[in-house]
């Protein structure tokens, strides 16, 4: 039993989503696991935010017996929170307040649960009415975890952060302090110790409305060693929903976001969501500001994540013809892909994307839209004629010529492959899961490199984590130059459950063979 906890702790980090779903039902095969076990299981998929796996490994420990056990029940609650599951959760966790006495050790963190819970459901809330309600019942479940243990401080700042949002939205609450009140105590209990507590420390002072400080503690804390992509990205949801520092695209908190997720893009499978409004306010962002907080990288990082954003202008959203969002597609110059195809821009994504006869649920060309979008919102929507294609079980790549050309600047490609020891950083660029047109950047280690014999295609395999939709994108060297076509896992030759792209210098060799065809 202890190798296949190890297992699922270790495949927390890199297993893709089915290989994640088997070792869940290894590890609750008899004899069951131990408490600890299943408690180091769930926090494992917890830190490396695998929420569908915790949920279903949470059920079958809940199924096994754990239910007393206050700790497996409130991380199984944690992935239903995350998973947008919220009235499962409350009836779970007010369950758990219910049985548990002042003084255990758990109250404090079931207390606090709920309080994310409805902050949650503050940040989902459709209606006025309903974000006025969960904001209210956020406030009090904190405000009742801060009032029994006030050295609290992650539910004491989460307080203070609802106190000050229920404010600028003119909520009106029941007599309480301040959150700049709440800020100040918990400003006086930290001891700066590890990482939480400069994060801490910042959106305290964000309450107090002293930038210079939140500054200096925001730099403590990217530079901190327990400061890990998770840790960040909780940060920066944080700031944008509770917070909003992103609503003003040229000011502080829109320089402060933008400093974050340049810090969380250098972290191992570090992921930031960028606008195309977003994306096209660089020029606004205050230098200054990011060099506070990313020290002397400062404007070097600026400088490469600007030019990792200038790349997302070539990134476009594959839709169907009624407008839906399916995956991506990027833009090349044709002769830097295959000498053949001379200066006009062509277009690359999946076969199993697009296909010329629509194979296995594929779009057919004439099905099929490429659209782009200008930091204005404005877009530019293409037809498309199949150039050249190889099948999903080959180059898994269709080529694309775009009707009308579109007026952008393609993807370079890279001239030396990437480093494969992992060691080398590689980034991905999609639309993913359909939703509203942004760049999504993914970081993460390239792992290694397989096939390229013959006419075998050579393939990437990388950490980065990627989401649907993100099939047809580009991936990027750590110079921003495209080196490989991302593609789905493919679990069948690739046991460890990694990424594959497809080198983008083998695409062009074959394209290169076998000439340029139509249909």
């Amino acid at each position: 039993m202890n190798d296949l906890v190890d297992a699922l702790i270790r495949g927390a980090a890199i297993a893709d989503d089915d290989a994640l779903d088997d070792l869940v039902a290894d590890s609750l095969r008899a004899p069951p696991p131990s408490a600890v076990q299943a408690i180091a299981m769930l926090s494992a998929l917890r830190d490396h935010r695998r929420f569908a796996a915790l949920r279903r490994l949470g059920d079958g420990l809940l199924r096994l017996g754990f239910g007393d056990r206050p700790e497996v029940a409130r991380l199984y609650a944690q992935g239903l929170i995350d998973g947008g599951l919220l009235y499962a959760a409350e009836i779970l966790l007010t369950g758990i307040e219910g049985r548990i006495g002042r003084e255990a050790p758990e109250r404090g963190e079931v207390l606090g649960l709920l309080g994310r819970l409805h902050k949650q459901g503050f940040v989902l809330a459709t209606t006025p009415e309903a974000r006025q309600r969960s904001l209210r019942a956020a406030v009090t479940w904190y405000g009742r975890a801060f009032d029994e243990d006030p050295r609290n401080a992650w539910v004491g700042i989460n307080l203070a952060a609802l106190l000050a949002r229920a404010e600028r939205d003119g909520v009106r609450l029941a007599d309480r302090i301040t959150g700049r009140e709440v800020a100040g105590r918990v400003l006086a209990t930290l001891s700066l110790a590890d990482a939480w507590d400069w994060a801490t420390a910042a959106e305290a002072c964000l309450a107090l409305g002293d930038e210079t400080a939140v500054l200096d503690h925001l730099r403590d804390y990217v530079a901190h060693p327990g400061c890990t992509a998770f840790a960040l990205a909780g940060t920066l949801r944080q700031f944008e929903e509770i917070w909003g520092l992103g609503d003003d695209a040229t000011g502080f908190g829109a320089s402060v976001m933008m400093a974050l997720k340049g810090a969380l893009l250098r972290k191992d499978q570090g992921a930031a969501r960028f606008t195309t409004a977003q994306a096209g306010a660089t020029d606004a962002i205050n230098g200054a500001v990011l060099q506070r907080i990313l020290g002397e990288e400062g404007p070097a990082t600026w400088t490469w994540l600007c030019q990792g954003l200038l790349r997302g202008c070539s990134v476009a959203a594959v839709r169907r013809a009624n407008g839906a969002t399916v995956a991506t597609a990027f833009l090349l110059r044709g002769g830097d892909l295959a000498p053949g195809l001379g200066d006009g821009l062509v277009c690359l994504t999946n076969a199993h994307v697009i296909h010329p006869e629509g194979l296995n649920d594929a779009l057919r060309p004439q099905d099929a839209r490429i659209a782009f979008t200008t930091p204005q919102g404005r877009q530019s929507v293409h037809r498309v004629e199949c150039l050249w294609h190889a099948e999903a079980d080959q180059h898994d790549a269709t080529l694309l010529r775009l009707d009308p050309p579109p007026d952008r600047q393609p993807c370079p490609i890279a001239a030396q492959a990437p480093r494969a020891d992992g060691q080398g950083r590689v980034y991905a660029i999609g639309h993913p899961r359909g939703g509203a047109l942004a760049i999504s950047l993914n970081d993460a280690r390239l792992i290694g490199v397989t096939g390229g014999e013959g006419s075998s295609p050579r393939r990437y395999h990388y950490r980065t984590p990627t989401e649907k939709g993100h099939s047809g994108g580009p991936v990027f060297d750590e110079g921003w130059e495209a080196v490989a076509l991302h593609r789905a896992g493919a679990r069948e030759d690739d046991p460890k459950g990694l990424n594959q792209g497809i080198c983008l210098r083998s695409i062009g060799a074959r394209i290169a063979r076998e000439g340029v065809r139509r249909g």
